[in-house]
């Protein structure tokens, strides 16, 4: 588990690449690196709602687990790209969530 080292400390991301698909430990360790650097490079998408919502997520944390469920080794552009749009999900989530405990 890695925590992001910005103004939000509050995330924690966690990343798993089963060995059922993946037997080799430099396939699952390639996947794994691609995922958490699409992560770092994108994580602003959070940390930009964290400080737009600071009082009602001052004391929350977010931990977010990913599972790699491709079967093949995919391009760090398009594993970039999912992350995005999962990021951009979570974003939504959490907006949704502040606006009905309001």
């Amino acid at each position: 588990m890695v925590e992001a080292d910005s103004e939000i400390s509050q995330v924690r991301f966690l990343v798993s690449v089963g060995k059922r698909n993946f037997k080799r430990a430099v396939d699952r360790n390639l996947l794994k690196r691609r995922t958490r650097e699409a992560f770092r490079l994108n994580k602003d998408r959070l940390s930009a709602l964290f400080s737009f919502h600071s009082s009602e997520l001052k004391n929350r944390k977010l931990v977010l687990g990913f599972i790699y469920t491709a079967k093949e080794i995919e391009r760090y552009a398009l594993i970039e790209k999912r992350m995005i749009r999962a990021l951009e999900e979570i974003q939504e989530k959490i907006k949704q969530l502040s606006i009905q405990h309001k």
